[in-house]
């Protein structure tokens, strides 16, 4: 069993254009590192075969979910925006939200089947300077690109330093009365990865499809996400047929005691069915950061460019970020960190709305 705690103090605040500004202050979870715990278990059947499972929960809101791109105003609302992205109280989360999944590995090939982090995570994710859930990192904190999905993932250990992994997707309900079939996140992903000395790089490209077929029954409400349930909803006529394509690119090279990393991505979420953008936006970006360690601390810095297409819209807008910070190692397992964060992207010719963090706190690895 292993896992992380990360409390501290925050304060956050979000504005769209000349609306009035909302805060969040007080005592926080997961402003450094998503605090969870995990159940890893192994068994080595011999012959080079091992098999296990993998259960890993989250302690508070997931943070990455809220901020980046995800820090919008909240329905149609332009002055209220969703600022739970670090609970001030642990969730009552369902066991093995972020990883539930059975493991086999067989010499240089694994796989994991279960829910699990998307396949384009690891590099949104591994690729950033400072290393944390800091606001500012356009590509590491943007909720498509780091959420969690059923999938069955292939990776083979292919010597040298490189790993090469693919993923598969699927979560369908058919009925043989309707005139379509519902998809959640239903697709494919592949990915390369390189370590060696002090040499690291990724790419990973992957395409999902989600639509609106499936509709609530009168007694139950509950709706096909992330895992296949039982009939409790119906499946009608799809109102949008939603593609999700991204694409993330992550390298970087430590110079000791200088370390840089660079990242690009690009995801567009496109309806089929539509020609209005009502459920459609589009945004690519760019991260270029460094750490600077210095015994048992090291100081990050990181900026991000790019253009946003907002929902309903396909104009593009300017979005950018920065982070930067300063984190000191306690021990082996427990770390300080103090650190801020801004991050803004257009809503309009001349309107734009901005999301600041600033934080500092605790956290321990068990």
């Amino acid at each position: 069993m292993s896992g992380v705690v990360d409390a501290g103090y925050s304060v956050f605040s979000a504005q769209n254009g000349t609306a009035a500004k909302v805060t969040q202050s007080g005592i926080g979870y997961s402003n450094n590192d998503t605090s969870r715990f995990q159940i890893k278990a192994v068994e080595d059947i011999g012959s080079g075969i091992k098999a296990g499972t993998t259960i890993e929960s989250t302690l508070a809101s997931n943070p990455r979910s809220n901020f980046g791109d995800a820090t919008k105003p909240v329905a149609a609302s332009t002055t209220n925006f969703d600022l739970t992205g670090r609970g001030q109280t642990i969730d009552a989360a369902k066991l093995g939200d972020r990883i539930l999944t059975a493991d086999l590995t067989v010499g240089a090939h694994t796989i994991n089947a279960g829910n699990q982090a998307i396949i384009t995570r690891s590099v949104a994710v591994g690729f950033q300077a400072d290393g944390s859930n800091f606001i500012g990192n356009l590509v590491g904190n943007d909720g498509n690109t780091t959420a969690r999905v059923p999938a069955i993932n292939y990776t083979f250990n292919a010597g040298h330093g490189v790993n090469l992994s693919a993923a598969y997707m699927n979560n369908t309900k058919k009925n043989s009365t309707a005139a379509d079939t519902s998809k959640t996140g239903n697709g494919y992903g592949l990915k390369a990865e390189y370590a060696n000395g002090p040499w690291a790089a990724g790419a990973v490209v992957s395409k999902q499809t989600t639509n609106d077929a499936l509709t609530a029954t009168a007694v139950a409400t509950t709706k096909l996400t992330t895992q296949l349930l039982s009939p409790v909803g119906t499946v009608g006529t799809a109102a949008k047929n939603v593609e999700l394509t991204m694409a993330v690119l992550g390298v970087s090279y430590d110079f000791a005691p200088v370390k840089v990393y660079g990242q690009y991505a690009t995801v567009e979420n496109k309806d089929t069915l539509s020609t209005t953008y009502a459920n459609s936006d589009k945004r690519h970006a760019m991260s270029a950061g460094a750490r600077y360690a210095i015994g048992d601390s090291y100081l990050f810095a990181q900026v991000s460019t790019g253009k946003n297409q907002i929902t309903g819209t396909n104009t593009d807008r300017d979005w950018k970020g920065y982070s930067l910070g300063y984190k000191h190692y306690l021990s082996k397992r427990t770390l300080a960190y103090v650190g801020a964060g801004k991050a803004e992207f257009g809503t309009g010719a001349t309107t734009k709305s901005t999301v600041k963090e600033t934080a500092f706190g605790l956290q321990h690895n068990f």
